[in-house]
């Protein structure tokens, strides 16, 4: 009777035992399958948001698949905008004008004869972003029209032409007596104050030429040509540019309107910004820094007047004479007539 009951006893322990391992065998099969499901689960959803994505993008525009063109203004403004070149000339030109009124309103100081450069110093990288806002992200087209090798080699052309240009000026002035130099800059001026001067106005000009140039002939010209014509927007951006310049003159106007001219002709034979920004520049440095005026900023060899006003003007200031006028208009012919014969060529 007890060998029974031990035996029993033995039995109950080992059925104990294996319900306890068939328990813990179900519990690990059921946490394998709840981890399976979960997986599952996850992977449907990857698979459901890929598709969603890849079907929002095929539905998408073309300009919002690319990231580099992706604006963070609405695309509403952007389709308003493209509709219409006039709207988009509207636009560009309310946009310089804000730019540089609030400039002006920051940091005007009438009294130093370097704020025009500081000016168009702090103007340069506001101006160019916006510019490379309408041009590349509005309008989505190339930034760069002319190869930058290429462009540099225009820009010296366009520097000599400047250059030779001013010179003749000068040098016909002088022939007639209406100019004259007398000592070099370095006899007035240390040197280092000197060279810090003509660094000012070389580095200033240059942000001056290629503001101008982005407005009055860059795209400025380029959008509104499409609105109402080349013809029209020449005229009414060199009208523009001399009205940018007026100084309570008719040659105040005439002046600005015959150099603008100059330069509007040099942009369209070379098809970039790269000559009149060179030929702008050299004009404006050659009287300023080297036969700069002597009432303004240090210059290698001030240059003195004493003729007419009216033949002479104000070297150094936007106050040109008779004879700047007449060399502009000069260039312009010049350039006019090789632009013509170069249409007559390819038609």
């Amino acid at each position: 009777m007890r060998l029974t009951i031990s035996l029993s006893s033995a039995s109950a322990r080992a059925l104990s035992n294996a319900c306890s391992t068939c328990t813990r065998k179900v519990q690990v099969m059921r946490d394998c399958a709840t981890a399976v499901r979960s997986q599952q689960h996850r992977f449907n959803s990857e698979q459901h948001a890929v598709r969603s994505g890849a079907q929002l993008q095929q539905n998408a525009p073309h300009a919002w698949r690319k990231s580099s063109t992706v604006s963070p203004l609405s695309p509403r403004l952007l389709a308003y905008l493209r509709q219409s070149p006039g709207r988009r000339s509207i636009a560009y030109f309310v946009t310089a004008a804000l730019i540089s009124k609030s400039v002006r309103f920051v940091v005007y100081d009438e009294q130093s004869y370097a704020w025009p450069l500081i000016f168009s110093l702090i103007v340069l990288p506001f101006g160019t972003a916006a510019t490379y806002f309408f041009v590349s992200i509005v309008e989505q087209q190339v930034w760069m029209r002319v190869p930058l090798r290429h462009g540099l080699v225009q820009a010296t052309q366009g520097a000599a032409l400047g250059g030779a240009a001013f010179l003749a000026v000068a040098a016909i002035a002088a022939g007639c007596g209406w100019v004259s130099t007398t000592t070099w800059g370095w006899a007035h001026h240390a040197p280092a104050t000197l060279i810090r001067s003509v660094a000012l106005l070389g580095i200033g000009h240059l942000a001056v030429a290629i503001n101008e140039e982005m407005v009055f002939r860059g795209y400025g010209f380029d959008t509104l040509a499409s609105a109402i014509g080349r013809g029209p927007a020449a005229c009414v951006l060199t009208m523009l540019f001399a009205l940018y310049h007026y100084q309570f003159s008719v040659q105040g106007v005439v002046g600005p309107a015959a150099s603008g001219l100059a330069l509007l002709l040099l942009r369209l034979s070379s098809d970039g910004l790269w000559m009149p920004v060179g030929y702008h520049w050299a004009w404006n440095v050659m009287q300023t820094a080297l036969l700069g005026p002597p009432d303004g900023l240090p210059s290698v060899l001030p240059l003195s007047v004493h003729g007419p006003y009216a033949w002479v003007g104000r070297p150094g200031y936007p106050e040109p004479g008779a004879l700047s006028i007449l060399i502009n208009l000069a260039v312009a012919a010049g350039v006019g007539v090789r632009l013509w014969r170069a249409t007559q060529r390819v038609q």
